[in-house]
């Protein structure tokens, strides 16, 4: 935690106070499994999803905002497949679309997307640190993204939430009318992109607090989801609802609960990973 907060308060602190909260942005990407059904919980838990069943089921999201909370990029997402049957007739997408067979996230997908960023950023004439031209990229230390990263602070899982219960709210629905689907590619982009928009300033700002605030070492590190609007609190108690709901007609075991359910792919890969055998090639 000390070598943690000596970066906080030296490299970040330092590299922020340069530039006005609205020009400084963070960007993070999570895998999502966009189809999870509650009774799969337990299944998914935890897999780091390389390949096998579900790595279908799987979708990459690079999200990124700036520290004033004023301005929510548009999502990046990377599926599997290049024309997906669901985008059929479809003219427009409320995000970046980019597919590769494994839907990660790869070095020439980020630089393009860095690249059309700095473009934008020049055509506005604004010079932000997340350096190309206009863009000066800082990358966090090794093991410590968890702990800086605002994204991680709450932003991601407040959107994962918001997602799973479009989803859960679907799955109740489909269940009604006696349906057996699951939802495609285009509506999973739609109601992330939808739970994106959700997100409030306050929540943006708390979380960029959190990070970028020294933390004591014995202190306890908590999910920073404040929101002063209390659209957070509002959409919580949604999801528990539909949560209860889901459970008791799912018939789902007891050790299935709704924490389970929002963390299931928490630990996805969402780029090639370097084996043993790798590093020492390097």
């Amino acid at each position: 935690m000390n070598s943690v907060n000596e970066w906080r308060n030296g490299e970040v602190a330092a590299l922020i106070k340069k530039y006005n909260p609205d020009d400084v942005f963070n960007a993070d990407e999570a895998g999502v499994f966009f189809q999870l059904e509650p009774k799969r919980t337990l299944a998914q838990k935890g897999d780091k999803c390389v390949g096998g069943k579900a790595s279908k089921q799987r979708i990459t999201a690079l999200f990124c905002c700036n520290k004033s909370g004023t301005e929510k990029r548009k999502i990046l997402i990377i599926g599997k497949s290049a024309k997906p049957r669901c985008f059929k007739n479809c003219k427009s997408l409320p995000c970046i679309y980019k597919f590769n067979k494994k839907a990660w996230m790869t070095q020439i997908i980020f630089n393009d997307w860095l690249i059309d960023f700095d473009t934008e950023m020049k055509k506005k004439k604004r010079k932000i640190p997340p350096k190309l031209d206009n863009i000066r990229v800082e990358y966090f230390p090794p093991n410590c993204t968890a702990v800086l990263q605002p994204l991680d602070q709450g932003i991601i899982r407040a959107v994962k939430s918001r997602y799973r219960t479009f989803l859960l709210r679907q799955i109740l629905c489909d269940l009604e009318k006696n349906i057996q689907r699951k939802c495609n590619v285009k509506e999973a982009i739609e109601w992330i992109c939808g739970a994106w928009d959700d997100i409030s300033q306050s929540t943006i700002t708390n979380c960029w607090k959190h990070a970028t605030t020294t933390k004591d070492a014995n202190s306890v590190s908590e999910v920073a989801e404040y929101d002063e609007s209390n659209t957070h609190d509002i959409q919580q108690s949604e999801l528990e609802k539909i949560w209860s709901t889901a459970k008791k007609k799912t018939s789902l075991p007891d050790d299935v609960n709704l924490e389970n359910y929002l963390g299931a792919d928490d630990n996805i890969s969402t780029c090639y990973e370097l084996t043993e055998v790798d590093i020492v090639m390097e």
